[in-house]
C-alpha cells in the first residue's frame, strides 16, 4: 500500500516492504509498522488488512500456533472431558504462550515423579485428587487447585474417578523423570 505521494512515499514504501512491513494497515495511533505475519488480507479498513493477534494469543485450540483468525469460542471443559474415556492420558484443549492447558481423567494411583524444570498446576473439576509428596499430602475437591513446585517429587492418587485440568509448559512429559507405562504424548482435542 502507498504511504504517501512523491519520492518520499516511494522510498518509505520500498524500505518497509523490504523489511516485511506494511505501513498501510497500522491503526492511526500506532507509529510502528505492522509485520505482514500479523495481517489478515481482505479484512479491515478498505480491505487492506486487519491486525491479527500474535501466536501466543491463540485460539481455543488450533494445532500448534495461531496462523489464522482467532477463534473466539470458549473451551467447554466438561464437553472436552466427555470426548474420551482413557485415564492418565492428558488431552490438550488450549495453548497459552508456551504452555498447554490439558484435561485428564484420573483414577487410582499414578507414579512417583519429578519435573525438575517446571511447576505443575492441578485444578480439579470433579471428584477428589490427592497429590502425595514426600513431606505431606494435599487433597483437592472440585474448584480447588494446587501447584507442585519444580523439583518436588509427587504422586497423584484418587479414590474413584477425578477430572482435572493441568497447566504446564508444552513438551512436559507427564511422568517427569520416572518414565514407564503411564508415559503418554498429549493429544489435541
Amino acid at each position: 500500500m502507498r504511504v504517501g505521494a512523491g519520492i518520499l512515499g516511494d522510498i518509505m514504501e520500498k524500505r518497509t516492504m523490504d523489511r516485511g512491513m506494511d505501513w498501510g494497515v497500522r491503526p492511526a495511533r500506532h507509529p510502528r509498522p505492522v509485520p505482514r505475519s500479523l495481517v489478515l488480507p481482505g479484512y479491515g479498513p478498505s480491505q487492506g488488512g486487519l491486525r491479527r493477534a500474535p501466536h501466543n494469543a491463540g485460539p481455543a485450540l488450533a494445532g500448534a500456533r495461531n496462523t489464522g483468525p482467532v477463534d473466539y469460542r470458549p473451551v467447554d471443559i466438561a464437553e472436552k472431558l466427555s470426548l474420551f474415556s482413557e485415564q492418565w492420558a492428558p488431552k490438550v484443549v488450549a495453548r497459552m504462550n508456551d504452555y498447554e492447558i490439558k484435561v485428564v481423567k484420573l483414577e487410582g494411583e499414578f507414579v512417583w515423579h519429578t519435573h525438575e524444570d517446571t511447576d505443575e498446576l492441578f485444578l480439579v473439576t470433579s471428584g477428589q485428587l490427592t497429590v502425595q509428596m514426600r513431606d505431606g499430602n494435599v487433597t483437592l475437591g472440585p474448584g480447588q487447585l494446587f501447584v507442585v513446585p519444580s523439583g518436588v517429587e509427587h504422586c497423584p492418587i484418587t479414590e474413584g474417578e477425578a477430572h482435572v485440568v493441568l497447566i504446564e509448559p508444552a513438551g512436559v512429559v507427564n511422568t517427569g523423570d520416572a518414565g514407564g507405562d503411564f508415559t503418554t504424548t498429549p493429544q489435541d482435542l
